[in-house]
């Protein structure tokens, strides 16, 4: 017997993204068949929240209803596939332009963060959730347009060639095409960074790239055998000597020269000033700028917030009191007040 959460509501609409899910994704070939029964005992509910997604999804267009045949996967012809491209175009276009005159600081932030956790998932090679990353950004343009019709016909119109469009993402090619042309949303700073040194991105100070950088490969699970080995090497040190650490797989100091190994001596105790130190290699500097190679480390240290460390943590010295001396060689000398 199936069983269902306490929540009827909350089901419904989970069966309903699911199999909103395999159609978009393919995974219910175009032209097949949705047998409830199967469907409800392959997702483990009953076969009503299965019905009521099927209806659910027939109005969205995902799905048609026949006499007799029950409910198919859409099934395009080439003539439909065109003639539905060219109304999604312009319909996007249309909606970008309303958009551009109504949309808000916050809106355009919220777009700019997903649209960097779109490129996470792309390095990821996450294709479903890209996609649904893609879709969220059209959504959003199309509630900043501020047109309820237009963002509703969008809605029906791109539900006919979602399916389409998620497999044309498959072809790697296409997939790198559509992911450069996304990049022009990136701010200036990091398309730079993009090309002359990636890593620099997890170093971003702009609070819309956070979701990239959350999202974004850990350094830790691509080291290179050499790498790694200089690596693990610095840690057996640091544990012999006992030396307490945190390793940190997204710290990437702010200058472009460093290599191997970079450090930062951190506290809790200053809020957001919390790195009191950092550092770490650059055997290669000393050869940029002209000089012979030679292996370099270095590290610079924050004497203000040292200072205040000490401060905080009531380890300041008591302020010195001079001792103060009066040497007299004639008490004639000194002066007199006559009343």
């Amino acid at each position: 017997m199936a069983s269902e959460p306490t929540n009827p509501q909350n089901l419904h609409e989970a069966i309903f993204q699911k199999l909103r899910s395999l159609l978009v994704e393919g995974k219910i070939a175009p032209g097949s068949k949705l047998n409830e029964r199967e469907l409800a005992e392959s997702l483990n509910v009953s076969r009503t929240p299965i019905r009521e997604a099927i209806r659910r999804l027939a109005a969205e267009g995902l799905v048609e209803l026949i006499a007799n045949r029950g409910a198919i996967a859409v099934e395009l012809s080439l003539e439909d596939v065109i003639h539905t491209f060219d109304v999604i175009a312009d319909l996007e276009g249309f909606s970008g332009e309303l958009a551009a005159t109504h949309i808000s600081d916050a809106t355009l932030s919220e777009l700019e963060a997903l649209q960097y956790e779109m490129m996470a998932s792309y390095a990821r090679r996450d294709l479903s959730s890209y996609y649904k990353l893609n879709l969220r950004i059209h959504h959003l343009i199309n509630q900043a347009a501020n047109n309820p019709v237009l963002a509703q016909l969008f809605s029906q119109v791109n539900a006919r060639i979602e399916a389409l469009r998620f497999r044309s993402n498959q072809d790697g090619v296409k997939w790198e095409r559509a992911v450069e042309e996304h990049q022009e949303m990136l701010d200036e700073d990091a398309r730079r960074r993009l090309y002359s040194n990636p890593l620099r991105i997890l170093d971003t100070k702009n609070p819309a790239m956070q979701a990239l950088v959350e999202g974004a490969p850990k350094l830790m699970d691509h080291l290179g055998e050499a790498s790694r080995l200089h690596f693990d090497t610095v840690c057996a040190i640091l544990r012999e000597q006992g030396v307490a650490y945190r390793i940190n797989p997204r710290l990437v100091r702010g200058m472009d020269y460093y290599n191997l190994t970079v450090f930062e001596f951190i506290t809790d105790q200053l809020g957001s000033q919390g790195t009191v130190c950092g550092g770490g290699r650059y055997d290669y500097l000393l050869e940029q700028v002209g000089g012979k190679p030679s292996p370099a480390v270095g590290w610079a240290l924050g004497v203000e917030r040292v200072l205040e460390l000490v401060r905080v943590a009531g380890l300041a010295p008591q302020a010195p009191v001079p001792d103060a001396y009066a040497i007299i060689p004639q008490a004639s000398a000194l002066p007199r007040c006559i009343a």
